[in-house]
């Protein structure tokens, strides 16, 4: 429902520099306070971390929802910042998989997935846009990497897709499982990266060129 009277303000580049600032801040101050206190979190708290009036957030989003929908969207990871072009494949892989593991083992974004998962009954779609435009799309880049490996003889030939879900299954392993309800310790830079090798070593065995 929209807050009386208020209309939401459009996002995008029609905004003053001004304007996307504290947009951004909002946002940022919303991820913080909907992860620590989920969907009950209140309009004032936010405002309050924002350095804002409770008025400017709801002519910028217009409502809770509007603004955790928002938020949601502002969360959104892109995994695959760690392909590397012209690379051989095993350094690309590694260079991908400490990136993924960088990235999935975070604490904010672990935190924002416990959130998502927590209103995914109520707001189905966010958790569903959230994983596609993240997750999914790094994973589709991993699969267009590996098919083109496939291509080269480099790796046996199959489905790129499911081989892509079998590397960020090697890759993850129960790190993840774990961290995200909350026991266990993060691993370290050094870990990942032995983590993200044997990964690799063992997809490049699996689907090694008959």
């Amino acid at each position: 429902m929209i807050h009386p009277s208020e209309q939401a303000e459009p996002s995008g580049t029609d905004l003053s520099p001004r304007t996307r600032a504290k947009r951004e801040a909002i946002l940022d101050a919303a991820e913080k306070v909907f992860v620590a206190e989920g969907y009950a979190a209140s309009i004032d708290r936010i405002a309050a971390a924002a350095g804002v009036a409770k008025q400017t957030v709801y002519s910028h989003f217009g409502s809770k929802e509007g603004l955790f929908r928002a938020m949601a969207e502002h969360s959104k990871r892109d995994f695959a910042t760690g392909l590397q072009n012209g690379s051989d494949l095993r350094t690309a892989l590694v260079a991908f998989g400490t990136a993924v593991l960088k990235r999935v083992l975070d604490p904010d974004t672990l935190g924002m997935q416990r959130l998502l998962i927590a209103q995914a009954a109520t707001f189905p779609d966010i958790a569903r846009i959230f994983a596609e435009v993240g997750p999914a799309r790094s994973a589709a880049r991993l699969a267009d990497l590996l098919s083109k490996a496939m291509d080269d003889g480099l790796l046996m030939r199959a489905d790129a897709t499911l081989a892509a879900e079998d590397f960020l299954g090697l890759l993850q392993g129960q790190r993840r499982l774990k961290l995200l309800f909350g026991y266990g310790e993060p691993p370290g830079e050094a870990a990942m990266l032995q983590a993200a090798e044997r990964a690799a070593d063992v997809f490049l065995r699996a689907y090694a060129p008959g």
